[in-house]
C-alpha cells in the first residue's frame, strides 16, 4: 500500500515533514498513516514500504518492550508519553514523545545513542571521582588511625571498622602475617568477614605475588555474608620489600569497577607503612619500659645540657619526682636537687657536668652515697657517663648509676677484719 509522502504547504504532513525529530503516525490499528522523511532515515525504510502496514508486524522486536506499554498507555489514558529506550536491531537508543488523538497515535523520536553515551561516560567519570574521594578520605584516616593506635593488633582493628564504612564496601578483614616476610601466616586476623573452607586461591595468590587479586564472592564459599552479588578484594600490605599481610575488602560493583588496582595498591602501601610506625613505637615503647624497670639508675642529658629523660629506678635511688626533672638545665638540677640528696655532691657534680663538656671519657666510675630521707633509702651507687653519638639525643650525655650499696658493705667489711 502506498500514500503520498507531500502535501499542500500548510498541512499537517507539511509541517510535520519540516520538523528535525522523526515523526509517524498511526491510525487506531496500529497501522503507520504518515512518515517524514527523518523517520525514514533513521528506520531505514521506506513511507510506501511502512504505511499500511501495523507497526508491531514492521517492527516484532518491538512487542513486550517499552516502545508496546508505552504506546498502548498513551491509547487507553490519552496522555501523552516520553521514555527514552534501546532498540536492538538498530543498535539505537531513543528518545520518543508519543501524541495521543481520537484518531490513532503520532510519535517524535530521535536518535540519542551519542548523546546518551556521553552522559554515561559522564556518570562513570563521576562514579570513578566519588569512588577516588573515598578512598582519598581512608589515606588521610589511615595516618591518624595509627596515631592513635596503642598498639599493632588495635590498629588493625581501628582499620577494618574504619575501611567497613566506605561507601560501596560491605566488608572487610585484615590478615596479619608474622616475621614481616609472608613465609608464616599469624594466627590474628580482624574482622568478621570469615572463609568457611580456609583461603580462597585469589588471597594466597595476593600474598605470594604481592600483587592485587578479585574474585566474585559467590565462588569463596564466605560464611554469614548476604551480598553474593559482591567482589572480594585482596590487598597485600607491604612496603618497598616488606610484606605484612592481606587486607580483604567486600566492595559493590561500583568500587569493584572504577578502582583501579593501582588505587589498591596505594592502599596497602599506605598501611604497610603504619603498620611498621606501630610496630616501631611498640618495640621503643617496649625498650623504654625494659629501661625504665632496669635495675640500673638512668638519665639523659642532650646537647643542649637539659634534661632530657630519667628512669623511674634513677628517681627512686634519689626521692625525686621524674616530672619536675626532666626539662631542667643539667648544672641546677645537680645544684639544686642532687646536692640535698648526695654526700660529697661538689665532688660528683664536678664529675657530672664534666662528662657533659666532653671532658672525661666517662668510663671511670665513682661512688656516690645517698644520704637516707623519709622518701630514698641509704645506698651507694657507681656513676659512670657516656657520650650518645646516634639518634635523637645525639650529642648528649647518659648517665647510669648502680646500686653497688651490698658490695661496698663487704669491701668495707673485710677491710675491718684485714
Amino acid at each position: 500500500m502506498t500514500t503520498q509522502t507531500t502535501a499542500p504547504q500548510d498541512s499537517k504532513e507539511s509541517v510535520l515533514g519540516r520538523m528535525t525529530d522523526a515523526v509517524f503516525a498511526l491510525d487506531n490499528d496500529w497501522r503507520f498513516t504518515y512518515l517524514n522523511v527523518r523517520a525514514e532515515d533513521v528506520l531505514g525504510a521506506d513511507a510506501s514500504e511502512l504505511v499500511g502496514e501495523r507497526v508491531w508486524d514492521a517492527f516484532p522486536e518491538a512487542r513486550d518492550s517499552t516502545f508496546y506499554r508505552e504506546y498502548h498507555r498513551a491509547v487507553s489514558e490519552q496522555e501523552p508519553v516520553s521514555f527514552e529506550e534501546y532498540y536492538e536491531p538498530l543498535e539505537t537508543w531513543f528518545s520518543v514523545r508519543a501524541f495521543p488523538s481520537e484518531t490513532g497515535l503520532t510519535v517524535y523520536f530521535r536518535d540519542v545513542t551519542e548523546e546518551r553515551d556521553r552522559r554515561v561516560e559522564l556518570e562513570r567519570e563521576r562514579e570513578r571521582l566519588g569512588v577516588r574521594e573515598r578512598f582519598d578520605a581512608v589515606f588521610t584516616a589511615v595516618p591518624a588511625l595509627g596515631s592513635k593506635a596503642s598498639n599493632v593488633g588495635d590498629f588493625e582493628a581501628r582499620l577494618v571498622d574504619r575501611v567497613q564504612r566506605v561507601d560501596g564496601i560491605h566488608s572487610a578483614r585484615f590478615d596479619r602475617f608474622a616475621a614481616g616476610d609472608g613465609t608464616e601466616r599469624a594466627t590474628r586476623c580482624a574482622g568478621t568477614l570469615a572463609f568457611d573452607s580456609g583461603t580462597p586461591a585469589a588471597f594466597d595468590e595476593a600474598a605470594e605475588q604481592r600483587t592485587v587479586t578479585r574474585v566474585p564472592i559467590a565462588e569463596t564459599g564466605v560464611e554469614r555474608y548476604d551480598a553474593l552479588s559482591a567482589t572480594l578484594v585482596f590487598v597485600p600490605v607491604a612496603l618497598a620489600d616488606r610484606f605484612h599481610g592481606v587486607l580483604t575488602l567486600a566492595v559493590d560493583e561500583s568500587v569493584h569497577e572504577h578502582a583501579a588496582a593501582t588505587l589498591f595498591e596505594r592502599l596497602g602501601a599506605a598501611v604497610g607503612s603504619v603498620v611498621e610506625n606501630v610496630a616501631r613505637r611498640e618495640r621503643c615503647r617496649s625498650i623504654a619500659d625494659a629501661f625504665d624497670r632496669a635495675d640500673v639508675g638512668m638519665y639523659l642529658v642532650d646537647e643542649t645540657d637539659d634534661l632530657a629523660w630519667a628512669n623511674q629506678t634513677f628517681a627512686e635511688y634519689v626521692g625525686i619526682d621524674r616530672a619536675d626533672a626532666v626539662g631542667r638545665d643539667h648544672e641546677r638540677f645537680v645544684d639544686e636537687q642532687l646536692d640535698a640528696v648526695l654526700e660529697d655532691t661538689d665532688r660528683l657534680a664536678d664529675a657530672l657536668l664534666a662528662s657533659d663538656r666532653g671532658a672525661t671519657d666517662g668510663s671511670e666510675a665513682r661512688l656516690a652515697r645517698v644520704s637516707e630521707s623519709y622518701d630514698r633509702d641509704e645506698r651507694v651507687l657507681e656513676h659512670t657517663a657516656h657520650s650518645v653519638e646516634v639518634g635523637r639525643f645525639d650529642g648528649g650525655t647518659a648517665h647510669a648509676f648502680e646500686d653497688v650499696s651490698d658490695r661496698v658493705d663487704a669491701e668495707e667489711s673485710l677491710a675491718e677484719i684485714e
